[in-house]
């Protein structure tokens, strides 16, 4: 009887960690993504791109983007926030399907997004830019009588860079196409 006892013991114990196992991996994972867009989020993309910025060299270059959706406020404020979050959404999966091991993706706050392209070519990080642009612009949403289109800044480093000074440059670049009409990508890139 102390036996079956003990091995009852043992199997509650064992469901009991595992259990804490499958959550702790749900908690950490909640911090990892961005509940709306399914991107990372703030603080893996700082994590990530700090540490990829901090080794950028002539051989292992870097381009940073900063994104975001042209008129969200206005999206917002006419449709409320839940029709904005479903335009997020939408962003979101067009920019799930750019990240791979080379590609950061992650949600900077509100409507702003940055994506840290380690290596690659510059010309090819800006079509990939484009192309988001281009594959966002044809989202259709049922509570909007156009469409919605995205802005984007883009610099490229082959420096050593803080991330603060990176996202001055492409924030930069992204005022410019802002003022320039939206829905394009500009670049810092001469």
């Amino acid at each position: 009887i102390l036996a079956y006892r003990l091995e009852i013991f043992n199997t509650r114990l064992l469901m009991i960690r595992e259990r804490n196992f499958a959550g702790a991996n749900k908690f950490e994972h909640g911090f990892e993504t961005d509940r709306v867009t399914g991107v990372y989020s703030k603080k893996y993309l700082i994590e990530s791109a700090n540490e990829i910025l901090k080794n950028t060299n002539e051989l292992d270059p870097c381009g940073i983007a900063v994104i975001d959706v042209d008129d969200f406020k206005k999206i917002n404020d006419e449709m409320g926030n839940d029709k904005g979050d479903d335009v997020l959404r939408a962003l979101g999966q067009v920019l799930q399907g750019v990240i791979d091991e080379d590609t950061i993706v992650g949600r900077y706050g509100g409507d702003t997004f940055v994506i840290v392209f380690e290596n690659g070519l510059k010309e090819e990080n800006f079509e990939v830019l484009n192309q988001i642009r281009k594959d966002f612009s044809k989202k259709k949403f049922s509570f909007m009588k156009d469409t919605a289109t995205i802005s984007g800044g883009y610099a490229w480093f082959d420096v050593t860079m803080d991330l603060e000074s990176a996202l001055k440059e492409a924030e930069a670049a992204l005022s410019n196409a802002k003022k320039s009409g939206k829905n394009m990508i500009m670049t810092n890139i001469s």
